[in-house]
């Protein structure tokens, strides 16, 4: 399978290589899975103090929020309210009134974007989203599931794979919210949430927007990161290799076929002399 990575807010794809990487070399070696990186096209500089924590720039961001690409919401957030459910935090967080206005227009441009690398490459059909990323990343997903109810588009995610993150973005621009839904969405994923995450609300609310039979629940036991190291880091790679295998073992999932590449012979490779096969002539 091929996954589609989208980095978070103030990323781009040498700082989103450097934190999947680990993972992904354990993956690919034994072609498991294959990625390729995409990078957000809103330009940010990063908050008064957090320059070096989110690496060299340029940075960028996947959703343009309050239209503006600085002193935008995530600048803002800080400490969750506390609530009863995580819908219920996100809608304290971001009253609907005030989401719809902010969110205005980032939603459309995200999915052009990303409906652009879709089919620039038709064999992705998988995902991979890091906190605003996973929003981003959720978003398509959330508006191919609207395209195939409303007038049978073929979605092409199968798979999604979330470290935190956040709501996807509903077609008026509000997070989509497990309780306000009609349908729950039917993609196999694979939610990596941080027990000690301050944002911790917004990704058990992503993972709420999912079918329970086709999500798979990870507890990294950490804060905002990605795991890197030792024995949760295997256990990542287990975790991806197990939504793959799900995949593969859903027959109602039709994955596309992969490219078929030409071998070359290596310039050592002994050639045979084809003259002596031609045909003597009388």
């Amino acid at each position: 399978m091929k996954f589609l990575c989208l980095h978070g807010a103030y990323g781009n794809i040498p700082a989103a290589k450097v934190q999947l990487g680990p993972m992904i070399d354990i993956l690919e070696a034994d072609g498991a899975a294959s990625f390729d990186f995409i990078q957000g096209r809103v330009p940010v500089t990063p908050p008064p103090g957090f320059e070096s924590y989110f690496g060299p720039g340029p940075h960028f961001r996947f959703l343009r929020d309050r239209g503006e690409a600085e002193a935008s919401a995530v600048e803002g957030i800080r400490v969750f309210p506390e609530a009863d459910t995580p819908e219920d935090a996100l809608r304290a967080l971001m009253p609907a009134g005030e989401a719809k206005i902010g969110f205005a227009g980032a939603r459309e441009a995200a999915l052009k974007q990303l409906y652009e690398a879709l089919d620039a490459d038709p064999e992705i059909c998988g995902v991979v989203g890091y906190s605003e990323g996973a929003s981003a990343a959720a978003t398509l997903i959330y508006d191919e599931q609207e395209r195939m109810r409303s007038e049978g588009y073929v979605p092409r995610i199968k798979a999604a794979i979330f470290f935190m993150g956040w709501p996807a973005l509903t077609s008026e621009s509000v997070p989509a919210l497990s309780d306000e839904i009609e349908d729950l969405l039917e993609v196999h994923s694979l939610h990596i949430i941080g027990a000690n995450d301050p944002y911790k609300d917004g990704a058990l609310a992503l993972y709420n927007l999912f079918d329970d039979n086709m999500a798979i629940f990870f507890d990294s036991a950490g804060g905002h990161t990605i795991p890197r190291h030792g024995k949760l880091l295997q256990e990542l790679a287990e975790a991806v290799k197990g939504l793959i295998a799900n995949v593969h073992e859903d027959e109602s999932v039709q994955l596309p076929e992969p490219a078929k590449v030409a071998k070359r012979l290596d310039s050592a490779v002994n050639i045979p002399d084809l003259s002596a096969l031609k045909l003597s002539h009388p």
